[in-house]
């Protein structure tokens, strides 16, 4: 869709065709105005098209290129050859025939006379010759205009001439062309004859005359192979030039090969080696995919996946499909509470489910943030300065610091049994991140962490908080500290830890990430690393704004984050 208008300060620059104009069979979706016919027929843009692909290109093709060297070649290699078949049959004729006597000097000058007319007189032939050795050492040069342009009645009298001229020498010095005595015996001339005729026909049989035939009948077999494996093949020669490409363009989405879009390649958020699997980010994957898309695949025919809808939408069913995944019964089992389709001025689509893999409502976006010059997408909380993606923000707390600093203030509090209880490294990079930051407290430290005892991986929530402080302390009953991923987690360690007889901090100091709200008001209250919340959402907004504008690049805004210190940690280094 293009808006045009006769404003000209509202023309745009970058716009293929001017803003006030526009082309035979476009629909006006909104508004009205005048148009004033400039160009009909073939000067028209469907004209000039349509002009353009009726064209014949007269470069000529590799194979052409192969052809005219090898017909140079023969000619070259014929034309040395006929010269020296009949420069040895002449001089065998003339001094070594014993049927004959030698002819005298006169004689000699009026054979001499016949062949330097005849050589000038077939100049068009014997000159290119020369020529196309230049050419096939590399060094071609342009054939002389006289020759190229020239026509054979023109040579023809240059020889005549030049045998009139000879035959007049020949008279000054008693040469008398008129009488029989001053020639050569016709058995002579026969034999002369005879070896011009030998050279002709030398030059005549080296030329493959079955070559142009197998060449057509190659191609058009050619042709007929690429037709089988569905390639239409306008001229035979384009056969000969695909064998011969070095380098193909193809368009990576299939468009252009198979007249539907595919997935080139994925980057789902902490989906390991974007391989689906059964942990609960790849189901989400799956039933975001097949619930919040509209199009559908065709099974109908045995070896053949047919898609109809939208084309993007099709792509991401078809890859699910590549994946073993039955997207008609992860739609058919998603209850749809509401939904907005997708479409190019949106550039997104949302659809609000019953989601049966969590168990709640989830409203799940499918957003085009592949165009170059899309809409601005913010991600909170998330650095996402990674992705390959021109209009894609992020504001975000550094992970690996904060974690890096609860657990530097654990170990500066005298606490060496530490267990840290997050989420899977595998599908998580928030949960790597504040792994690794934790681990640099460690290294900074000079200590070691053993992961095998004091880390539990699960989810964010209160239920896996509690579980993993059940597991820790079955496996290191001496822990004396721990940092969770998430205050979620943290409330239900200490939740875990009341319940097996443990005091929060007496016997085990607990501190958390995230800085919510509840940690405040717990027993005992919750040191955590907290977040600031309002100033991340006042950067996230900021920032939005500013990438409303299209010419602003994306950004990576890191937030600065606070230790709370509060009641869960206790300093056992005093």
């Amino acid at each position: 869709m293009a808006n045009k208008t006769v404003v000209e300060s509202e023309f745009n620059l970058e716009a293929t065709y001017p803003s006030n104009h526009v082309m035979r069979g476009t629909t006006v979706s909104d508004g009205h105005g005048i148009m004033q016919v400039l160009a009909v027929g073939d000067a028209t843009e469907f004209g000039k098209v349509a002009e353009k692909s009726s064209e014949k290109s007269e470069e000529p093709t590799p194979l052409d290129k192969q052809l005219d060297s090898l017909a140079k070649f023969i000619g070259v290699v014929g034309f040395c050859g006929a010269a020296a078949t009949f420069t040895i049959l002449f001089i065998k004729a003339i001094f070594f025939n014993p049927a004959s006597p030698t002819p005298g000097w006169g004689q000699l000058g009026l054979i001499g006379a016949l062949i330097i007319a005849a050589v000038i007189m077939l100049a068009k032939v014997w000159v290119p010759v020369i020529y196309d050795v230049h050419a096939l050492r590399g060094k071609a040069k342009e054939l002389p205009r006289s020759i190229e342009q020239g026509s054979w009645a023109r040579w023809f009298l240059y020889g005549l001439g030049a045998l009139v001229v000879m035959l007049a020498v020949g008279l000054a010095f008693g040469v008398k062309p008129w009488d029989a005595q001053a020639w050569i015996s016709l058995s002579l001339g026969k034999k002369i004859l005879s070896a011009f005729m030998a050279s002709v026909t030398l030059i005549v049989v080296t030329v493959p005359e079955g070559l142009p035939m197998s060449v057509t009948l190659s191609l058009a077999l050619s042709m007929r192979k690429m037709l089988k494996s569905n390639n239409l093949v306008r001229k035979m020669h384009a056969c000969e030039t695909m064998g011969a490409t070095t380098v193909i363009c193809t368009d990576k989405t299939g468009t252009l090969t198979q007249n539907r879009m595919t997935v080139y390649k994925t980057n789902f958020y902490g989906l390991k080696d974007q391989q689906l699997s059964d942990n609960e980010n790849s189901r989400l994957i799956k039933e975001g995919i097949a619930v919040n898309t509209t199009a559908f695949l065709d099974f109908s025919e045995p070896g053949l996946v047919k898609t109809l809808g939208n084309p993007t939408e099709a792509a991401l069913l078809l890859w699910l499909n590549g994946q073993q995944v039955n997207y008609r019964e992860l739609r058919e089992n998603a209850a749809v509470i509401d939904q907005l389709t997708f479409s190019t001025e949106r550039k997104y689509m949302a659809t609000l489910v019953d989601s049966p893999v969590t168990g709640k409502k989830i409203l799940k976006l499918l957003h085009d943030v592949s165009r170059k010059r899309g809409r601005p997408v913010i991600v909170v909380t998330h650095n996402a300065a990674a992705l390959p993606f021109a209009n894609l923000s992020s504001v975000s707390t550094d992970d690996r610091a904060g974690a890096d600093c609860a657990a530097d203030y654990l170990l500066r509090c005298g606490h060496r049994n530490i267990a840290m209880l997050g989420g899977s490294l595998d599908i998580s990079d928030t949960s790597a991140r504040r792994y690794e930051g934790f681990l640099d407290a460690f290294r900074r430290h000079g200590l070691e962490f053993d992961a095998q005892r004091f880390y539990y991986a699960g989810r964010f929530s209160y239920e896996n908080g509690y579980a993993g402080m059940q597991a820790i302390l079955k496996r290191a009953p001496e822990v004396t500290a721990v940092f969770a991923m998430a205050d979620v987690i943290a409330i239900g360690a200490m939740r875990a830890l009341t319940d097996a007889g443990r005091r929060v901090p007496d016997d085990v100091s607990i501190i958390g990430y995230d800085g919510l709200k509840i940690s405040s008001f717990y027993t005992p209250k919750l040191t955590t690393i907290s977040q600031q919340v309002d100033l991340l959402a006042r950067r996230s907004f900021d920032l939005l704004m500013q990438c409303m504008d299209q010419s602003a690049p994306a950004r990576h805004i890191t937030v600065p984050f606070t230790l709370s210190v509060r009641e869960s940690v206790r300093n056992i280094s005093e």
